[in-house]
């Protein structure tokens, strides 16, 4: 019977040993894991357009944006138009009836919030003209283009896909009033 006590308390100090064993491990393996960068779900980098008539920096409010390997699964297009309050507190640009305008994305150093972190410039960029819900494919041309005729408020989304070391895509708007 004190042969059949003991082995059960060696049996049961091991099984103890072996299981402390196995946590050092688990926690060993879970330190050494660097999540990638889609399981970060960093934000794209800031944008911004020029008004250099103005001499304004306006910062574009960001919509969505989705970092995938396979593009088919990030949203590859706006269900709604933006709503008015995405707006708020960013600045309307103004401007005159037909004028061209210049489209510059400017990235600037403390856009980057960890000097490690590289993250992608897009591959291609869209613009869309919003009217009633509808997004109208506006044609850019070396960045530029012609603002309408009509006097009144117009909402513009920019759609930009990454496609290269890491795949993903971003929208961002922004409003400009035209005419006086």
């Amino acid at each position: 019977m004190i042969k059949l006590l003991n082995l059960l308390c060696c049996l049961l100090f091991l099984v103890g040993c072996q299981n402390n064993q196995v946590e050092k491990e688990k926690v060993k393996m879970e330190v050494e894991v660097e999540p990638t960068f889609y399981e970060r779900n960093v934000k794209p980098r800031g944008i911004y357009i020029n008004d250099a008539k103005n001499d304004m920096r306006i910062d574009l409010p960001l919509l969505s944006y989705c970092w995938n390997p396979d593009l088919t699964k990030c949203l590859s297009e706006l269900n709604e138009a933006p709503k008015q309050d995405i707006f708020d507190g960013y600045r309307t640009i103004r401007n005159q009836p037909k004028e061209q305008i210049q489209v510059e994305i400017i990235t600037l150093p403390e856009d980057i919030s960890n000097p490690d972190e590289k993250l992608p410039f897009a591959t291609t960029i869209e613009l869309f003209q919003v009217e009633a819900d509808q997004f109208i494919p506006t044609e850019l041309i070396d960045n530029k283009f012609v603002l309408p005729s009509e006097e009144g408020i117009y909402t513009y989304v920019l759609k930009l896909t990454y496609e290269k070391e890491y795949k993903g895509i971003a929208f961002y708007a922004w409003q400009t009033r035209v005419g006086e």
